[in-house]
C-alpha cells in the first residue's frame, strides 16, 4: 500500500510521511473513495435538469469534504499543499462549519439569531420593492420562502441554501458559479495526483419530474405551524433547517451514492449525529423552562432512543470520519497494524459498518418523522404560495 502512494506530480515526488504510514493510509483510502463518489455523484446532477431544485443541498458535504481532506493531506504530507496553491480553498472554510448545524457557535442562541436574520432578510428581499396604494396588502401576501420537496418531503429551503453558504454571501449566479468551481477544481486535482480514473458509481440516478416540487410560501406561516409554546416559537427555524438538512441525506444523497457504501455510512452519520446534538441544545434550553406535552413528548421520541443516546456519545467515532486521521490517543486503542474498518469498530464499541448503518437509517427515519409531524408537513398541507390553515 505505501508504495502505492508514491506518485510524479510536475517533476516532484509524493511521497507518505513515515509517521503517518499506517494511519495514513487508511486514511487516504477513506478520503480518494470519498474524491471519487462526491465527483460521481456532483456529475450525475448538474446533468439533470432539476439540477437547480437539488445541487444546493449537497454544499454541507463538498464544503466539508473539501476543508477536511486537504487538512488531511497536509497533515501527511505538507507537500502536498503544491498542488492547490492556484486553487481559493480557504473561501470554503466558512462555510466548511455549517455542516455542524447549530454546534458552528458556542452559544445556540447566537445560531439563532444568525437563523433570524437570514428571514428578516428574505423578507426583505422579497417586500421592499412593493409600493403604492396596496403595497400593504402586497407584503400581507407575499411569500418570503422557498421550498423544495421531494418525494412529498422538505429537502431544501431557500434559507437553508443561505445558511450552508453563510449569510455573508450574495445568493447569485456568480457566488455559486465560484463555489462550484473550487469544488470541481478540488475534486480533479485529487482524482488526478493518485491517477484515479473509475467511477465508482455503478447505478444511473432515475429522475422523474413528478418527484419534485417547488413552493414559495411565508415563512411566519411555516414557522408558527410548529407545536412549541409561543416563548419556544424561535427554535421553529432550526427545526425546519435540521429536517432538510436530514430529508436530503435520507432521500437525495442515499439515492446517488451505492447502499453502505463508506461514504454514504459517513455521510449518515455525520448528519445525523450534528442534528442529535443541535436537538439536544434546543431541548437543554426548552426543559429549563415549563415545557408542553407536546414539547415533552418531542424530545423524548427523537433523544429518548437507544440508538439517539448511543450516537450522541460517538464524539471519537465521529472526528475519525470528519477528519480521516486518527489522533494519538485513538492510535493508542488499536494494534500497530490496522485497517480503517477494525478502527471503526474500535471506536464504535465493537459494531461495524452495516451495524452503525442500520441504527442510522432507524434515526433517520424517526427524526425527520418525528418533526414533520411536530410541523403536521402533509401531503396536502402546502400549496402554491400559501399553507392551508
Amino acid at each position: 500500500m505505501r508504495k502505492s502512494f508514491w506518485r510524479w506530480l510536475g517533476g516532484w515526488v509524493i511521497k507518505i510521511n513515515s509517521n503517518y504510514s499506517d494511519n495514513g493510509s487508511q486514511a487516504l483510502k477513506a478520503l480518494l473513495l470519498d474524491a471519487i463518489y462526491f465527483r460521481d455523484m456532483v456529475v450525475q446532477i448538474i446533468e439533470l435538469p432539476e439540477k437547480g431544485m437539488i445541487i444546493n443541498g449537497l454544499m454541507s458535504e463538498l464544503t466539508m469534504f473539501v476543508i477536511e481532506s486537504y487538512d488531511t493531506l497536509i497533515k501527511i504530507n505538507p507537500d502536498f499543499k503544491r498542488s492547490f496553491e492556484t486553487q481559493n480553498i480557504e473561501h470554503l472554510r466558512n462555510m466548511r462549519h455549517r455542516a455542524k448545524l447549530l454546534e458552528y457557535v458556542k452559544d445556540i442562541n447566537d445560531g439563532l439569531l444568525d437563523l433570524d436574520s437570514i428571514n428578516i432578510n428574505q423578507i426583505d428581499r422579497f417586500q421592499s420593492h412593493h409600493k403604492g396604494q396596496l403595497y400593504k396588502l402586497k407584503k400581507l401576501i407575499q411569500p418570503d420562502l422557498g421550498l423544495t420537496k421531494y418525494k412529498g418531503h422538505f429537502i431544501t429551503t431557500t434559507h437553508s441554501t443561505i445558511f450552508d453558504l453563510g449569510s455573508e454571501v450574495i445568493l447569485e449566479k456568480e457566488s455559486l458559479f465560484s463555489f462550484g468551481e473550487t469544488v470541481g477544481d478540488y475534486l480533479q486535482t485529487i482524482i488526478g495526483i493518485f491517477k484515479v480514473d473509475e467511477t465508482c458509481i455503478e447505478k444511473k440516478y432515475i429522475c422523474r419530474k413528478e418527484d419534485y416540487q417547488m413552493l414559495d410560501i411565508k415563512s411566519k406561516n411555516l414557522f408558527n405551524r410548529s407545536k412549541f409554546e409561543n416563548d419556544n416559537k424561535k427554535f421553529a427555524s432550526a427545526l425546519i433547517l435540521i429536517l432538510v438538512r436530514l430529508n436530503y441525506t435520507k432521500t437525495i444523497t442515499s439515492e446517488f451514492l451505492p447502499q453502505h457504501s463508506d461514504t454514504l455510512i459517513r455521510v449518515k452519520f455525520l448528519n445525523t449525529y450534528h442534528a442529535l446534538k443541535s436537538l439536544n441544545k434546543i431541548q437543554s434550553i426548552v426543559m429549563k423552562g415549563t415545557p408542553s406535552d407536546n414539547e415533552r413528548m418531542f424530545f423524548k421520541e427523537t433523544l429518548g432512543k437507544v440508538e439517539a443516546k448511543w450516537l450522541i456519545k460517538q464524539s471519537s467515532l465521529r472526528n475519525l470520519y470528519v477528519h480521516y486521521l486518527l489522533d494519538k490517543k485513538q492510535l493508542k486503542r488499536l494494534p500497530s497494524k490496522f485497517t480503517r474498518e477494525e478502527a471503526i469498530q474500535v471506536l464504535s464499541e465493537g459494531l461495524s459498518s452495516q451495524d452503525i448503518d442500520k441504527k442510522l437509517d432507524v434515526l433517520l427515519e424517526n427524526i425527520t418523522s418525528m418533526i414533520e409531524g411536530f410541523f403536521k408537513l402533509t401531503e396536502r398541507t402546502f400549496w402554491i404560495n400559501r399553507i392551508e390553515t
